[in-house]
């Protein structure tokens, strides 16, 4: 923990059990903090109370500290902000506003929104009230690879018959991006206001603000990683690991120019992690 501290972030992770209804292509698909890390989304289930009906699904809006009116140990929640259909493949979040992608059908995805807006102390207000916005859809059938917000938009990669595909939502709907000048095989997206990042299994890809890609971080073959997140302009990861009949454990790691150090072990079966950089936290 206190390595942790030195470096101006505490860990905080969602662990979660994947719902049986959701697609298993997103390597991240149900928490998301928004690029300056002072706010996230939890995407949750829970029983209906009756036999016959599917769970439940809320999406949750996780405030600026000391905003919020519940708390779970570090973690301030809002009470569930929407009740949705089906549950997400992922979730992004940008700026006040949380995306959510979902499962393809007739060849494409549906996208939704919700805006939160701080109105007094304590108090938030979402648009559309009581909805969510309908966003452009995502006209492909490729897997979903990731699913993030960054350099404030949302942006997806899908893998496809013909390779990977970055999508860019701007004013006329998902545009696609240029990729890295090389051959990857990607595992999810991370990013923050100030650059994406493609993560492989073996290296960190970086677009910057000027939309010039470079490689940022390289690492052993054998790392085995999950999932990705950027705090505070530093890189973290996660794996999961079995142990047959004694459980799984997932390891946090921090990516750096000599590779990936690990940080934090936390049993489990399943988890993502985020950043609320700004709030002093990963979760």
């Amino acid at each position: 923990m206190t390595a942790w501290l030195r470096a101006g972030v505490v860990l905080l992770a969602v662990l979660c059990a994947r719902s049986a209804s959701a697609d298993a292509d997103a390597a991240q698909p149900w928490v998301a903090t928004n690029g300056n890390g002072d706010r996230g989304w939890l995407v949750v289930t829970r029983e209906s109370g009756r036999e016959s009906d599917d769970p439940i699904v809320e999406l949750v809006h996780v405030p600026p500290r000391g905003a919020g009116e519940s708390r779970i140990g570090d973690l301030v929640l809002r009470p569930a902000v929407l009740r949705l259909r089906d549950m997400p493949n992922a979730i992004a979040s940008v700026g006040d506003r949380a995306f959510m992608v979902f499962g393809v059908e007739d060849g494409r995805r549906s996208v939704l929104s919700i805006r939160a807006i701080a109105t007094l102390p304590g108090q938030f207000a979402y648009e559309p009230r009581g909805r969510s916005r309908v966003e452009r859809s995502i006209d492909s059938d490729g897997e979903l690879v990731g699913f993030t917000g960054a350099l404030g938009t949302a942006w997806a990669l899908l893998a496809g018959d013909t390779g990977p595909e970055l999508l860019r939502l701007d004013d006329e709907g998902w545009a696609e991006a240029e990729l890295p000048a090389a051959e990857f095989d990607a595992i999810t997206l991370a990013g923050d206001d100030d650059s994406l990042l493609i993560i492989t299994q073996t290296s960190a890809w970086c677009l910057d603000r000027d939309g010039v890609w470079s490689s940022a971080f390289a690492w052993s073959d054998d790392a085995s990683i999950d999932g990705a997140t950027v705090a505070g302009g530093e890189l973290f990861t996660w794996s999961t690991h079995g142990f047959g009949d004694q459980g799984r454990e997932v390891v946090i790691s921090r990516a750096s120019a000599n590779g990936l150090r690990e940080i934090a072990t936390i049993e489990a079966d399943a988890a993502a992690v985020v950043a609320m950089a700004r709030e002093g936290r990963l979760m």
